[in-house]
């Protein structure tokens, strides 16, 4: 029965270790909050057409589709972006950040790469801003923030973007670019407040998980293993009492045995004194 209940804990402790939540965000989900580039009525694209995507690595409670900072003038944070190139074939990307605008009907935008600038984009650097990615293959790229001394204080916008380049098929001469960006808000202020995150474990953590998450897979993981342990020790308890009863039995079939042999003497005598 101990055994069975065992196995029963160490199956259960195993089905929900295969299913933990930390295993099923794996997969990155684009952010929707991208703007469009500094062009007139041009749609947000569907991020996975486009062959891409790209979202905070560790994203905040607030709103985990975009960057939020609350930083002093001067001071400066690094932070991770988890690109992935969903197509089968390998691709060049841009990372850099895009300065804020607004497109001919007033929504916010951001600046083109090629257009340049010299605003509050300039503040986010990448530690690698063109990368190769190979087909399906998933990145994990680091970034810094830094705010300029002589920033005023208040709300600030910058575009986290990714960027992908491609020559026209019908014009040579043209070269397509697509786009993903994430929205970033940035506030400046000499009391900064911690923006929440949802999971931090770390720079080697896996993006997507979150601390709930964490916890779960390694209390599934500590469950599984101590059932396991349990039941190995369950079986090894039940033939260690086996051999013992086997044991014990021998030992009264080995007592009883020379009482048999005197009886059997002790009628041999009286059958010769007869």
């Amino acid at each position: 029965m101990k055994k069975l209940i065992a196995l029963g804990i160490a199956v259960t402790a195993l089905l929900a270790l295969s299913i933990s939540p930390a295993s099923a965000q794996d997969t990155p989900v684009a952010a929707t909050t991208a703007a469009t580039e500094e062009m007139p009525a041009n749609p947000i694209p569907d991020f996975e057409s486009e062959g891409f995507t790209i979202s905070p690595a560790y994203p905040n409670s607030i709103n985990p589709r975009q960057f939020i900072y609350e930083l002093k003038p001067g001071q400066k944070t690094e932070d991770y972006v988890y690109v992935r190139n969903l197509s089968k074939e390998p691709a060049n990307f841009y990372l850099y950040g895009a300065d804020p605008t607004f497109s001919a009907q007033g929504t916010p935008a951001y600046k083109t790469r090629q257009a340049g600038g010299n605003g509050e984009g300039q503040w986010l650097t990448f530690e690698n801003p063109q990368i190769e990615l190979k087909g399906g293959e998933a990145r994990k790229v680091k970034f810094t923030l830094t705010i300029p001394s002589d920033a005023g204080q208040g709300e600030y916008r910058i575009g986290v973007a990714m960027e992908k380049t491609k020559l026209d098929t019908n014009n040579p001469n043209v070269t397509i670019a697509t786009r993903v960006i994430l929205h970033t808000k940035v506030v400046v202020t000499d009391n900064p407040q911690a923006v929440p995150r949802e999971g931090m474990e770390g720079a080697g953590a896996e993006p997507g998980k979150t601390s709930w998450q964490t916890y779960y897979f390694w209390i599934s993981l500590a469950l599984f293993i101590t059932s396991f342990a349990a039941l190995i020790w369950v079986t090894l308890s039940e033939r260690q009492n086996g051999r013992r009863a086997m044991s014990h039995e021998g030992e009264e079939h080995t007592k009883a045995a020379p009482k048999k042999k005197r009886s059997r003497i002790k009628k041999t005598a009286r059958t010769r004194k007869k």
